[in-house]
């Protein structure tokens, strides 16, 4: 069973893949993804350059699909507490898809957070990984802590997205200002928190792709555009001084 699992993997990668050609170009639901986005635009929505990350995550994860075939690698302590947990953020990133492109809005908020949750699980048992190799480095722990660290990003803007949506009990539509700027400030702790025990420099980069890129969205809201500003150059100052100190371990 455990030989199996790469071949598993690969299946639902390809799914996963799939299921993102068919969102853009059939489209599903009628609408493209970045249609549905436009629809629900937030004061935290970043300019649509942004979400070309998914191409460098999806090549990454391809990457780490070839890796874990090679007979060795396949088998080693680093791949197998994967194996479970990939396929399991497949499944929660079709659905997420699937709910998004036919405007399930809150139910797609749940979808997301549980592909957070798995996530979590995969960039912590990579960040367990002593000693990595470069192919390690290249095709398990990068992968991981870009595709977690973004979609860490696209969870605040989905919970802005459903609490705009459903604009339960908050009148969201008058307060939308303060609660995005909350939503951005806890976003920069939370990349803190992850990233500080490990010194994990990614999750404060992919961070700072998104604020960065809200900063540009969001340049004629003045506040957003300052705090979101502000942020993004906390974040680069942050994965500097990580990069810093990793350079002074290694010496």
């Amino acid at each position: 069973m455990v030989r199996k699992y790469p071949i598993w993997n690969c299946i639902f990668f390809v799914a996963v893949v799939v299921m993102n050609a068919l969102a853009q170009f059939v489209p599903l639901g009628g609408k493209r993804t970045g249609e549905i986005s436009d629809m629900h635009h937030t004061l935290i929505t970043p300019a649509g350059y942004a979400f070309t990350i998914w191409i460098v995550i999806y090549t990454l994860l391809a990457g780490f699909i070839v890796y874990q075939f090679r007979s060795y690698n396949g088998l080693t302590d680093s791949v197998l507490p994967l194996r479970f947990w990939f396929i399991l953020s497949c499944i929660f990133n079709i659905a997420w898809i699937l709910l998004w492109q036919y405007q399930f809005i809150v139910l797609s908020l749940i979808a997301i957070i549980m592909l957070l949750i798995t996530l979590a699980v995969l960039y912590l048992r990579t960040q367990k990984i002593l000693f990595p190799t470069r192919g390690e480095r290249w095709f398990i722990i990068l992968p991981f802590s870009l595709y977690f660290g973004w979609i860490c990003v696209a969870t605040l803007i989905n919970i802005q997205i459903a609490l705009y949506y459903t604009d339960i009990g908050i009148n969201l539509h008058s307060n939308e200002l303060f609660v995005g700027v909350i939503i951005l400030i806890f976003g920069v702790l939370a990349s803190f928190l992850i990233s500080y025990r490990s010194l994990n420099g990614i999750i404060p980069l992919v961070f700072f792709w998104g604020y960065s890129a809200i900063t540009v969205e969001q340049k004629e809201h003045t506040t957003v555009f300052l705090t979101a500003g502000i942020l993004s150059s906390i974040l680069l100052v942050y994965a500097l001084w990580i990069t810093f100190m990793r350079a002074c371990e290694r010496d």
